[in-house]
């Protein structure tokens, strides 16, 4: 099973720099924070534009962080979205919140206990 976080491309972009690393971190989780439920009210209410601007968005910040998983999953619901594909939403949203649970978790672990150290 591949980790959720890539964290060795972590390590190497945020080596050194541990401030800017949690800084990363609470940015990410306090957009999916707010994200997720605002995507799941927008798949509800047939709202697939706001769906897909809400998912390109997370699409590119889960490559900031080197989450693979949650970055193809965003993928899949903006092209769904776009395409008007709801039997893709339908199994995609609930692997994505899922997914990106998991993803903070496990970003949320790398980042407090394992802390960069050094300066590049």
């Amino acid at each position: 099973m591949r980790p959720m976080v890539d964290t060795e491309t972590l390590k190497s972009r945020f080596y050194g720099k541990q401030e800017l690393l949690e800084k990363v971190y609470y940015e990410f989780s306090v957009f999916v924070e707010t994200a997720l439920p605002e995507m799941q009210k927008a798949h509800e209410s047939g709202d697939l534009k706001s769906l897909a601007q809400k998912a390109h968005t997370l699409k590119g910040n889960s490559a900031l962080i080197g989450a693979g998983r949650v970055n193809e999953l965003a993928v899949d619901i903006q092209q769904a979205s776009n395409a008007g594909d709801v039997h893709v939403l339908n199994s995609a949203l609930p692997q994505l919140f899922d997914q990106v649970q998991d993803t903070v978790q496990e970003l949320k672990r790398f980042v407090f206990d394992e802390p960069l150290t050094g300066g590049r």
